[in-house]
């Protein structure tokens, strides 16, 4: 199911890009997944609770399934967003490889996507 939900985000965007659906539904099937688990302890007293420093996924989407409270998300304006935990919620998230800042941090108003 989450290859499934993969594939719609991923055909959404590049709909959005005018891509030829052919060669979308190329990449689609020749994508490999990798698929990471994380169980937090209890911190000690006096420990820190923050179960992963902030960091940015390399990926070119995350789809996270988070069933306990405590995920954040850094927005644009510098601040942290918590995120609400539902067993049913699977947040999509942009990762580097999909943000155009990413590959081209000066201006991007002149960047196009071209189909080859």
């Amino acid at each position: 199911e989450l290859v499934e939900l993969d594939h719609i985000v991923k055909r959404m965007i590049f709909d959005s890009y005018g891509l030829e659906r052919k060669k979308v539904e190329t990449l689609l099937e020749s994508t490999d997944y990798v698929v990471r688990g994380f169980k937090y302890r209890t911190p000690q007293v006096g420990e820190s609770n923050l179960g992963v420093a902030p960091h940015a996924d390399a990926s070119f989407i995350t789809i996270l399934n988070q069933k306990v409270e405590g995920l954040e998300v850094k927005l644009k304006n510098g601040e942290w967003c918590e995120v609400g935990a539902s067993p049913s919620l699977f947040l999509v998230m942009a990762g580097d490889a999909l943000t155009v800042s990413h590959f081209c941090p000066f201006s991007y108003s002149n960047i196009y996507f071209i189909q080859p």
